[in-house]
């Protein structure tokens, strides 16, 4: 009776050991993709930053074209002004 339970006991024994081996592994795992993670979330961040950048200075770039654009429409209506007189 006492060895079948040392031999229980073994058994539930190694089962833990096997059991705890599996959640390092995976303890490990879960690290590794959390810092993959993190690496990625920095590299989109800063991607994100960049189209930020971009977007404002198309947005300058097409203001001062717009500006430019009513410029010249303002300078042709006032030299056709002066063409008809």
């Amino acid at each position: 009776m006492v060895r079948h339970l040392v031999w229980k006991l073994y058994h539930i024994q190694q089962a833990i050991n096997a059991n705890t081996e599996q959640i390092e592994s995976k303890v490990e795992h879960l690290r590794d993709l959390r810092r993959a993670n993190r690496i990625f979330d920095d590299r989109n961040n800063a991607a994100k930053k960049e189209l930020a950048r971009a977007q404002k200075d198309l947005n300058k770039h097409d203001k001062a074209v717009r500006k430019r654009e009513k410029d010249l429409e303002d300078d042709v209506s006032t030299a056709q002004t002066w063409l008809t007189v």
